[in-house]
């Protein structure tokens, strides 16, 4: 018996997945990869879409046509070029119109798959795309949402061929199978997946609106600490004791303790580091100074063990790469290398700020605090605040805070970057160390519950992805409509 002819099993009313996609004698089932609701239908789609029209875009008789080549796709959305027909790339072969879905052929791992939603919106497709015009009984909007599925995309994974890029055939696309029901229940479920995307789009851009308004909250926090609005009141009501000068007399006293390590690190001279304008810098408070990075900290550049040699790489030190500097506390790292591999100096205890120092990408700027031991590569700088009395978060918060002044310094060049003077130069507010200390405590207390907030806001922007999959999954079982 077949498997679509059961009826007495859990499940009865559900068709098997081997079904006849013609009824006529002699035309093979089709069988798909789930069992469908009864009354629906396995179809391949080269039986339910239409041929279209190939041709020199000169043929439609305007001197300018909306071309769509592969960058012509973005998301689901088509961004069309005009081009003068005389002009016409010779892949520009295929007439469009409203209700076609195009496919990208090659390197079909990306999802370039988009819906041309009316005869106006473009004209000719490159050849680089598979064009699916959906035949009378199939609606345009039910087949567009199944081809950019993951379940369908992941099918053609394995079918591509070559490398430069990878792609299948457009036969390969047609001849990939299609769950159908009437067409009135395409409509009802196309409709349904579009009006549940839009409330996905909204709540996307709702959680846009909220990081956005953190963001801005977060920096004004920052921006009132190191001005020293934060602590105005604080400043009314406890006498000044002592100054940012007295905190720098007694770092740098400190500093010259480690001049032979400065040496050894790399890091001689950094306590007459180069200083910045300060006179260009706005007032302070009373008892507040400028000073700069290499004024106040040791400055380090890390190094990369050599990739060719696996006892470098067979040790428990963490070592940490610049693509993990990104405004976060690392508390573990994805490599780890040999201690003898680098120099002692070049081991960083808790308690270092790393800055990222190159990259054209959001890398250059962003800070890190080492919660643990570790060595870095030399694409970032280590800032060893945890030998002096200030705490590791009062520099973090602050390069968070100018993030992209850091990044301007650091601009120029094949190869934007900072380096390990420019870090040095870095200006940073120093108030006295019990004030200081009462900002750190501040700020935390501020933003403590906002960062909990963005945190779970991170946690949400992945999810609706999976939303669309999972929508996606129930539609074409049947599972949307009763």
């Amino acid at each position: 018996m077949e498997r679509g002819a059961r009826r007495g099993r859990k499940g009865a009313g559900r068709q098997a997945a081997v079904v006849a996609t013609v009824e006529t004698a002699g035309v093979a089932p089709i069988e798909g990869p789930w069992e469908l609701p009864e009354g629906w239908r396995w179809k391949r789609l080269a039986d339910v879409v239409q041929p279209i029209k190939r041709g020199a875009p000169s043929s439609l008789g305007r001197g300018l046509f909306r071309y769509v080549d592969v960058s012509g796709v973005s998301g689901s959305r088509i961004v069309p070029r005009e081009v003068a027909a005389a002009d016409a790339p010779g892949r520009a072969r295929q007439f469009l119109r409203g209700g076609d879905t195009i496919v990208s052929t090659a390197r079909v791992y990306l999802k370039n798959v988009a819906f041309v939603a009316s005869d106006d919106e473009a004209d000719v497709a490159s050849t680089a795309f598979c064009v699916l015009r959906p035949s009378d009984n199939v609606c345009p909007r039910y087949l567009f949402h199944y081809v950019a599925s993951d379940r369908f995309i992941h099918s053609l994974l394995p079918l591509q061929r070559g490398n430069s890029p990878p792609a299948v055939l457009d036969d390969d696309i047609k001849a990939q199978v299609i769950p159908l029901p009437s067409k009135k229940a395409q409509e009802r479920i196309a409709a349904k997946i579009d009006a549940l995307f839009a409330d996905v789009d909204e709540a996307e851009a709702a959680l846009d609106d909220v990081s956005q308004g953190l963001e801005a909250y977060r920096r004004s926090i920052l921006k009132a600490a190191v001005t020293g609005e934060l602590t105005r009141a604080w400043r009314e009501t406890h006498p000044l004791k002592e100054t940012g000068t007295d905190l720098l007399n007694q770092i740098q006293n400190d500093r010259r303790k480690h001049r032979d390590d400065d040496r050894a690190g790399r890091d001689s001279g950094n306590v007459e580091a180069s200083l910045p304008n300060f006179a260009s810098l706005p007032e302070l408070p009373k008892g507040w100074i400028w000073a700069s990075m290499g004024d106040l900290f040791r400055v380090f550049v890390g190094a990369t063990p050599p990739r060719d040699s696996p006892d470098a790489w067979a040790g428990d030190m963490p070592w940490v790469s610049s693509g993990e500097v990104a405004f976060c506390e690392i508390t573990s790292t994805r490599e780890t290398i040999s201690p003898r591999t680098l120099a002692a100096s070049r081991i960083h205890p808790p308690g270092t700020v790393l800055l990222g120092m190159i990259g054209e990408g959001r890398t250059r700027g962003q800070a890190a605090i080492l919660r643990i031991a570790a060595a870095h590569n030399q694409n970032a700088a280590s800032i060893r605040v945890s030998e002096t009395p200030i705490p590791p978060e009062y520099v973090y918060d602050y390069l968070f805070y100018r993030y992209e002044k850091t990044r301007k310094a650091g601009a120029g060049g094949n190869q934007p970057a900072l380096n390990k003077q420019r870090v040095q130069a870095i200006e940073l507010p120093l108030p006295p160390l019990a004030e200081l200390l009462e900002i750190v405590r501040t700020v935390k207390a501020s933003l403590g519950q906002s960062s909990e907030v963005s945190e779970i806001l991170s946690m949400m922007r992945e999810h609706p992805s999976d939303v669309r999959q999972a929508v996606l999954r129930a539609a074409f079982r049947g599972e949307l409509i009763q």
